[in-house]
């Protein structure tokens, strides 16, 4: 189970302990992280707890080729806008295929999101691709719904 976390919400230590730190020890996502040097900081002695790090979304917006030359990164997210399209476009298969070589290269694992249908999760498995995120594998479900799952209820 991942789950997502914005570190803006957590102001205080406190509050970081009472309310993210036992979910994010099971494996959760940290997003919308400001000052870079403090960030890191953080991110370190997170990392050094068992955190993993994700760079999200890359190749749109805010992930920046420089942050994959900043540690303490363990997983490469490619977005879905090129995944989805990767099966139609030259461009897009390009894309994903040789951010999946950069990724293997700097030791990154590599997840593919916006998966929806067999032909591209078979596309990406035969890239090298092995971890998915889409509709193909579940729609986003309430916290509820979560907690049935979980304890069987």
């Amino acid at each position: 189970m991942k789950l997502e976390v914005d570190l803006r919400q957590a102001q205080s230590s406190q509050q970081w302990q009472l309310y993210y730190q036992p979910q994010v020890d099971h494996h959760g996502k940290i997003t919308g992280v400001e000052a870079r040097d403090d960030a890191r900081d953080k991110m370190l002695a997170l990392k050094a707890r068992g955190v993993r790090f994700s760079l999200d979304d890359f190749g749109t917006g805010y992930s920046s080729l420089a942050y994959l030359a900043q540690p303490p990164l363990d997983q490469l997210k490619i977005d879905q806008s090129f995944v989805q399209q990767v099966l139609e476009s030259q461009a897009n298969a390009a894309i994903v295929e040789s951010t999946i070589a950069l990724a293997e290269s700097l030791n990154l694992e590599v997840i593919a999101e916006g998966v929806e249908i067999k032909a591209q999760q078979a596309w990406l498995l035969a890239h090298d691709c092995h971890a998915y995120q889409g509709y193909l594998f579940g729609r986003p479900v309430t916290v509820e719904a979560i907690e049935k799952l979980v304890t069987g209820d």
